[in-house]
């Protein structure tokens, strides 16, 4: 994977205002066959042990998308699943995780690319991780910019409210690492190490 090179300069400007019309309409012709595969994926595995399974797949998927979101951006197709992903709690709060790690960089790539292929909740989901990577890496300022673009796109994102409030409170980046230190424990269960 390659590893966070961006100054946080650059990457405040590359937090997007705005969803990008043509990429979002091109990721949601590929969105509901990615949520329609997902859902059909899950409803046939008949035990606990095939869901784990699913969703380690699934993880390491995003993983390696991830991992070359820095070098080039990631296809329409490509990126609806990541979107539907997201929507598995389970993924997507493992993907907290990464900000720990020093993949923390390629992993942002990835939720700016989202952010710019989507809108409403998934907008938000994408711009919340960004976030929660700036505010992690003590980037307040960033973390700001970036919740307050999330909760434009969904105003009841409940990490988006919980790290805005967390912020305002002016609590250190050590107070919020909790949630990256139980994506840890959450990948281990499925056999993944994204430390």
């Amino acid at each position: 994977m390659a590893t966070d090179q961006a100054s946080p300069v650059r990457q405040l400007r590359s937090i997007p205002d705005a969803p990008t019309p043509a990429l979002v309409d091109e990721v949601l012709s590929h969105l509901a066959d990615a949520i329609g595969r997902d859902r059909a994926e899950l409803a046939a595995a008949r035990s606990p042990d095939r869901v784990l399974d699913l969703r380690r797949e699934r993880t390491v998927w995003l993983l390696f998308q991830i991992s070359t979101a820095q070098e080039e951006p990631v296809g329409a197709q490509d990126l609806a699943l990541a979107v539907a992903l997201l929507r598995d709690r389970t993924i997507r709060d493992i993907m907290y995780g990464l900000a720990r790690s020093e993949y923390h960089g390629a992993a942002e790539a990835l939720w700016l690319q989202i952010a710019a292929a989507t809108h409403g909740h998934d907008r938000a989901e994408a711009v919340t991780l960004f976030a929660y990577s700036a505010y992690h890496h003590n980037n307040t300022a960033l973390a700001r910019t970036a919740l307050a673009t999330a909760l434009d796109a969904d105003p009841t994102h409940p990490i988006a409210v919980l790290l805005a409030n967390a912020l305002d409170e002016h609590l250190p980046p050590q107070q919020i690492r909790a949630l990256a230190e139980a994506a840890l424990v959450i990948a281990a269960e499925l056999g993944i190490d994204i430390t």
